[in-house]
């Protein structure tokens, strides 16, 4: 069947992990420095009867430059999912390591996003 793909660049400029950054409480102390640790989309292509899921621990990597590789799902087909991120911070001094570490789902204010698979 082969692979498809869709694009969603997830970094830590965007405005949901950096509202999440601020409720944490983590740039009034000090840490301000916010990175991704890593990555899960969840999707489905049958209105949500059954799921998958590619991350980007998965070796190789289906998740390269904000392009996630669907395994077995042909091109054209029209996907709905989220994106579940891990979240660190650490302050401009760290050079190791964070100091916390959270998580949140990335999906359109719970209306979830829909892309059709190049």
């Amino acid at each position: 069947m082969g692979a498809s793909r869709i694009h969603f660049d997830v970094h830590a400029g965007l405005d949901e992990i950096q509202r999440y950054a601020r409720e944490k409480g983590w740039p009034q102390r000090g840490f301000g420095h916010v990175t991704i640790s890593w990555l899960e989309l969840r999707f489905t292509t049958d209105g949500w009867k059954t799921t998958q899921s590619v991350r980007s621990t998965d070796v190789p990597s289906p998740i390269v430059k904000g392009f996630f590789t669907l395994l077995d799902v042909p091109r054209g087909t029209a996907v709905e999912f989220a994106i579940h991120v891990g979240v660190v911070c650490h302050a401009p001094h760290d050079v190791a390591g964070y100091r916390e570490l959270g998580e949140l789902w990335l999906n359109n204010g719970g209306r979830n996003y829909t892309q059709t698979t190049q």
